[in-house]
């Protein structure tokens, strides 16, 4: 019988029904399958480099990561390209590559979790006999047996659904090509084909997962056997990580693939198939790390994020501060300090002999360091040693937080003396600007009626963000200047950098949003009351400030969570976290990654929701013809266009590279002061001069007229 196929492509439905969803989807897809890469590529990396990890267990881990980033990689390139070009079109051979593509790596990610569970039900349940039986050469078979069964199964089925006749239709309602809603495209009767493969794909799956069960019966089995609570605890935790994943791979894959089309709903399918086919790639690598202690520490060496000892010294009594250890000139006092077999504490130098921990020596910078060293003169040098007397003090404080520092001392500007009063009379000019710029705004907005419209409601929100921020720090910076008093207490600091955090994150929050109402009332001209309702703006704002100050609340929290017992000289006018952080004598690593997985969550986040909306505006605005509609569309934008590049790029400027050396640092004082004290001067110098609207609405306000005249 020849094949009377007539159709030569297919077309993506996607999303294209849900308009609103676009930009949404857009996020969503790129997000996700960056974060899948990310996390999988770390995983692959730490099992390769660390030899801690040369087991069986990790051996099937690495490769399905591996799975997992081609997994995403097959359909989610594809559907970001669809959605940012406009094009949903996809040929009907790469539509039979895709779909034989992304069965093989379903299918052999089943069979991988059996392995992986028969792994752990001979680690659990034949304990001795489990480096005979998981030899290196059974787990490679084990590994190429699961792709080339999933290959082969891929190879059935793929060719069970390109067998049926396709001569009308060939709109595929989903973002990629999968069988369910192709079979549903057929001209021929796809009912035998439907079942047949519903029957094979049946076997194969309840053939995995049954022996999967299999082997958790026997590791549940094992374990209640075992007498001690810990010993049940720690063989549970040896594969709990991985029946989440197999719990997780199987409900979603199930409902997916488990249902004829005859009961197969097109909404249901794009969700589930978005959550096995992108959520549990993305899912695993978290999955693994957050309950695998030795996953953690292999990608803490892969990232090699320099972390600082705690020591714990017998510190002086009297009402000095403790001492801070200080590196010393060769030969003065270079002290290591390291706790030897019997308990005691030896302070040794480069030759290993027992040497005396000194204190620094009185210099210049002295008058700084108060809560650090008094002006009386160094103590003497003491010899160092854990007394059985002050075992259980010493105990006590390696669990509690050693801080000893009660203020820090803000040295930002303190090697400007010459220059602290023109540099107080720039910046309290700078600050009446910021103030009566952003005031004269708001007051605008609330007094004339023709501007109470969604743009200008978020525009209030920016200028009052902007006269928060800089008063979150400009007034502490002009007080230093004036009466020369670099201190700030420990509470001043945690509150300072508290709302300041908060306030920047709620001003990318906010941008975001603005950029989402000029994408809405561009490209969806006709719709744009209905979508940005006055309960959406409303929403939309509070969404970004509690978002900014919940943010701000964990970043807070982790970075003073330190112990801070050393200097506390901040490199800085304000208090920020990478130079609170730069002070700690405790491990900064959980605060670190923290503070890189927050918030590049949240920044990269907002960041691409921006980037995307103005993607999708010029695109728009080039298919204009009238070069006088091009000009006014983008009219619409270019000032929070403009506020975005420069809140951004000084931004990334200031957080996202490293100082190493004076003049750097000098550099990045003077970034942070572009960033916060400068920007918030010029967002309503850049809204009035490049908007008539506002313009106008300002020159009524400042001539005084009274609001019944402006009506």
């Amino acid at each position: 019988m020849v094949n009377e196929t007539t159709v030569t492509e297919f077309v993506l439905k996607g999303f294209s029904d849900m308009p609103a969803m676009r930009l949404i989807s857009i996020l969503f897809f790129l997000f996700i399958y960056l974060f899948a890469l990310l996390g999988n590529t770390s995983i692959i990396a730490a099992v390769i480099r660390d030899s801690h990890l040369h087991t069986p267990m990790y051996f099937f881990l690495k490769h399905l990561s591996f799975l997992d980033m081609c997994y995403t990689s097959v359909t989610v390139p594809k559907a970001l390209a669809n959605a940012l070009t406009g094009s949903e079109t996809i040929s009907f051979g790469e539509c039979v590559a895709q779909l034989f593509l992304f069965v093989t790596m379903c299918a052999s990610e089943c069979f991988l979790l059996t392995s992986m569970a028969y792994d752990r039900c001979l680690a659990i349940y034949r304990p001795l006999l489990y480096r005979v039986l998981m030899s290196k050469t059974l787990c490679q078979e084990l590994v190429l047996a699961a792709w080339l069964g999933g290959a082969l199964y891929a190879v059935f089925h793929t060719i069970n659904t390109f067998s049926l006749l396709f001569c009308g239709p060939n709109v595929i309602d989903h973002f990629f090509c999968d069988s369910p809603p192709i079979m549903r495209l057929s001209c021929s009767d796809s009912h035998t084909h439907e079942r047949v493969g519903f029957v094979v794909g049946g076997c194969v799956i309840l053939g995995a997962f049954a022996l999967t069960m299999i082997s958790y019966a026997l590791i549940l089995a094992t374990i209640s056997q075992l007498r001690s609570a810990g010993g049940r605890r720690k063989a549970l935790s040896t594969c709990s990580s991985h029946l989440a994943t197999v719990t997780l791979f199987y409900v979603t894959g199930s409902f997916a693939y488990l249902t004829p089309t005859s009961q197969y709903s097109s909404t249901e399918g794009r969700l589930l198939s978005m959550s096995y086919s992108i959520l549990t790639p993305s899912l695993n690598p978290l999955i693994y790390c957050l309950r695998n202690t030795d996953m953690q520490t292999a990608l803490k060496k892969l990232f090699a994020l320099s972390s600082k000892r705690s020591f714990l010294v017998d510190q002086p009594t009297g009402p000095r501060a403790p001492c801070c250890l200080h590196t010393q000139p060769r030969g003065h006092c270079e002290p290591i300090v390291k706790r030897v077999a019997d308990g005691s504490i030896a302070v040794t130098g480069h030759d290993h002999e027992e040497k005396e921990l000194c204190g620094p020596k009185e210099d210049k910078e002295e008058s700084l360091r108060g809560t650090c060293w008094e002006r009386n003169p160094s103590p003497p040098c003491q010899r160092v040693n854990d007394r059985s007397g002050d075992s259980n003090r010493n105990r006590a404080m390696a669990t509690d937080n050693l801080t000893s520092v009660t203020q820090f001392i803000l040295i930002g500007l303190s090697d400007l003396p010459k220059v602290r009063y023109p540099l107080f009379v720039v910046f309290a000019i700078i600050y009446q600007v910021t103030l009566v710029g952003n005031g004269a705004i708001l007051l605008a907005i609330g007094t004339e009626k023709k501007l109470h419209t969604p743009m200008y409601y978020f525009l209030a929100n920016l200028s009052l963000l902007d006269i928060f921020c800089a008063s979150t720090t400009v007034p502490k910076m002009l007080d230093t200047l004036l009466t020369e008093e670099h201190r700030i207490s420990f509470v001043g600091c945690a509150l300072q950098l508290y709302f300041l955090v908060a306030l920047m994150g709620t001003e990318v929050f906010l941008l975001a949003v603005m950029a989402y109402d000029r994408y809405v009332a561009i490209c969806f001209p006709l719709r744009y009351t209905l979508i940005i309702t006055r309960i959406r703006c409303v929403q939309l704002v509070s969404g970004t400030w509690a978002a900014g100050f919940l943010n701000s609340l964990i970043h807070t929290m982790s970075t003073f969570s330190l112990s801070f017992c050393k200097s506390n000289l901040v490199n800085q006018y304000y208090c920020d976290i990478p130079q609170i952080v730069a002070l700690s004598c405790s491990s900064t690593y959980m605060a670190e990654m923290l503070a890189l997985v927050i918030g590049g969550i949240f920044g990269t986040g907002a960041f691409l929701t921006t980037l995307i909306s103005y993607v999708s505006i010029i695109s728009t605005i080039l298919k204009i013809q009238s070069a006088e509609g091009k000009r006014k569309a983008f009219s619409t934008c270019a000032s929070h266009l403009l506020v975005v590049c420069l809140f951004y790029g000084t931004a990334i400027f200031t957080y996202m590279r490293r100082s190493s050396s004076q003049s750097s640092l000098a550099r990045d004082r003077l970034i942070s002061m572009l960033y916060g004290v400068i920007t918030p001067m010029l967002n309503p110098l850049i809204y009035s001069l490049r908007n008539t609207e506002v313009k106008g609405a300002l020159t009524r306000v400042l001539c005084g007229r009274t609001r019944s005249q402006q009506e």
